[in-house]
């Protein structure tokens, strides 16, 4: 056999290794919700982290807090804002979900629909703005923004579109924001930190649900 058709051999041959990986893993229901933990810290700053933010989801009184610093035009951060939801309404009354900007200088968007948010957020609508730029990312930039509101079912829209003001108090306020959570140490959006528990990644719907029912019963998620 030549040299190259031991090599074309060899590719096949890893090929099908991989393939047949690929179906096994499907066939044992291997998937992202069964990955290997993703791994936490505790974090400093925890309390100005919570005063900083402001509910989405969940009891005022509810016992933990799931914190997300969140880009409203990653599509990252969307993902883990369904997964954020559904743990709510798999525990009523023991998570509050709650935001934090954090728009991505690399996303036009993100920054103007931060600044909105933050200007909705004394209004008891912000749960209404985020839900619906989560929905309909693919219109950030490309709509005027008074009619993204109007759609959002946010009323007086055109009051909110003055908060587009760069170098302004809301401007000043997401930046410290930004600083503050920089203390604490960000790699990407969205950042989930949970009571106090930072992780390195978003944890998927499973290991989530296992960390809030730890902390329910006084234990520290799994590290």
């Amino acid at each position: 056999m030549s040299k190259a058709a031991e090599v074309r051999a060899w590719m096949v041959t890893l090929s099908a290794v991989v393939i047949a990986g690929v179906l096994v893993a499907r066939i044992l229901g291997i998937s992202e919700g069964a990955r290997s933990p993703t791994r936490i810290s505790a974090v400093d700053k925890w309390p100005e982290l919570v005063a900083a933010s402001t509910p989405l989801k969940g009891g005022a009184n509810a016992e933990i807090v799931l914190l997300m610093v969140t880009d409203l035009q990653c599509p990252g951060c969307r993902h883990f804002h369904r997964i954020a939801e559904q743990s709510v309404l798999d525990n009523p009354g023991l998570v509050r979900v709650a935001y934090l900007p954090y728009p991505l200088p690399y996303h036009e968007a993100a920054r103007p629909a931060a600044q909105i948010a933050e200007c909705i957020s004394s209004t008891g609508l912000l749960p209404n703005w985020v839900d619906y730029v989560y929905d309909h990312q693919e219109d950030l930039g490309r709509r005027p923004w008074e009619e993204l509101l109007r759609e959002a079912a946010i009323p007086e829209p055109e009051t909110f579109s003055r908060c587009l003001q760069p170098n302004g108090e809301v401007d000043r306020g997401i930046d410290s924001v930004i600083a503050l959570v920089d203390e604490v140490g960000i790699s990407g959006t969205p950042l989930v930190i949970m009571n106090g528990w930072k992780y390195e990644e978003p944890p998927t719907q499973v290991q989530l649900q296992a960390d809030i029912l730890a902390l329910r019963d006084g234990k520290a998620p799994a590290r």
